[in-house]
């Protein structure tokens, strides 16, 4: 199994990543994809990069998007300078990390409604991102919340992405599943799947083409449902994965075995290894 976004690094995990991780390779979990977040967390990707099955990505999160020196400014001809130095130090960040791919990026509507980084400067840093993704042909990892639409049309802005990318942790509709896959993006499930409220997930999973499907933990940020509820305080484990990928293959009536190995591949495919 491919857990296709999983944060190893966080302090939540990092502590006994060693015992994390032999849980989960017992548990038939042979790889993980460690999206970085933002430049004041980039550092503790080291620590996880080197060990065996383990890829990362480099990029600014929405919710890290204020770290950016790019401040607002009646002339934009400073503010375009100062955020063509953050993308330089991304790319210099991305091939010092070895990354496969740019991400974690992308908008966050309920972020920004609650103080945190306005939805503009969300899009200005993200279109970034997209435009330095497609210059040096790099897959990216969206994390996209109340902004799908935006989202496609900045994605239509920007232009092709040479190597696609995926939507983590899907939350739009059925009907914008298509559109996304036309944009050569993977669709990402997680935890939400195993909740008696996630029809919505469970309605855009079914609509998702095979190989384009991934699926994931986001440990330690999400944890499957017990009895089909969710419990507040909880933290994932890359462990979980089986559970993920038990409940996908009960909702498409397919093998576990199946849809870990068809997920696995795609996932091998849009991150090279």
């Amino acid at each position: 199994m491919y857990d296709s976004h999983c944060h190893l690094d966080f302090p939540e995990l990092a502590g006994a990543l060693d015992e994390h991780l032999r849980a989960a390779r017992a548990c038939g979990v042979e790889r993980w994809h460690v999206p970085g977040c933002g430049p004041s967390q980039w550092g503790q990707l080291a620590d996880v990069r080197g060990r065996e099955g383990v890829t990362v990505s480099v990029g600014v999160h929405p919710w890290w998007v204020d770290e950016v020196e790019c401040p607002e400014s009646d002339d934009p001809r400073a503010q375009a300078r100062a955020l063509d130095e953050a993308m330089q130090r991304l790319a210099t960040e991305l091939r010092a990390q070895g990354a496969v791919a740019l991400g974690e990026c992308g908008l966050d509507r309920p972020k920004a409604l609650q103080g945190g980084p306005s939805r503009e400067r969300q899009r200005v840093v993200f279109e970034a991102q997209l435009a330095l993704a497609r210059e040096l042909e790099l897959p990216v990892v969206l994390h996209v919340v109340g902004e799908h639409g935006a989202t496609l049309d900045l994605l239509a802005r920007v232009g092709p992405l040479p190597r696609g990318g995926v939507v983590h942790g899907y939350s739009g509709s059925v009907e914008l599943v298509d559109r996304y896959v036309d944009h050569g993006l993977f669709i990402g499930f997680g935890a939400r799947l195993t909740g008696t409220g996630a029809r919505r997930a469970r309605e855009s999973l079914q609509r998702v083409p095979r190989d384009h499907l991934l699926l994931e933990t986001d440990a330690p940020d999400q944890a499957p449902a017990v009895e089909g509820c969710f419990e507040r305080g909880r933290r994932g484990t890359p462990a979980d994965l089986v559970v993920v990928v038990e409940e996908a293959a009960r909702q498409l009536r397919v093998s576990t075995t199946e849809l870990a190995e068809d997920t696995a591949r795609n996932a091998r495919r849009l991150f090279g290894v």
